[in-house]
């Protein structure tokens, strides 16, 4: 016997209410290249190429980084 709509309603809202969801969770899978981060606009207007935002996070780990070797560029 098949199950009217409405029944099939309540069955998929319980799957997807005890999922995880996480966004973009396989784009590196399906890709082949990691997930892009999002920046917001103040940070976009400080750094609005991809190398200066790497510059500037290189920067930032090589004056925390006390214990570890510094980052080299890829």
């Amino acid at each position: 016997m098949r199950k009217s709509e409405d029944d099939m309603l309540d069955d998929y809202s319980t799957l997807f209410e005890n999922s995880a969801g996480i966004r973009g969770k396989y784009f590196e899978a399906a890709t082949g290249r990691p997930r892009p981060a999002i920046l917001e606009s103040d940070i976009r207007a400080a750094f609005p190429t991809d190398e200066a935002v790497n510059l500037a996070l290189r920067q930032v780990l090589n004056q925390t980084a006390s214990s570890r070797e510094p980052v080299a560029k890829k």
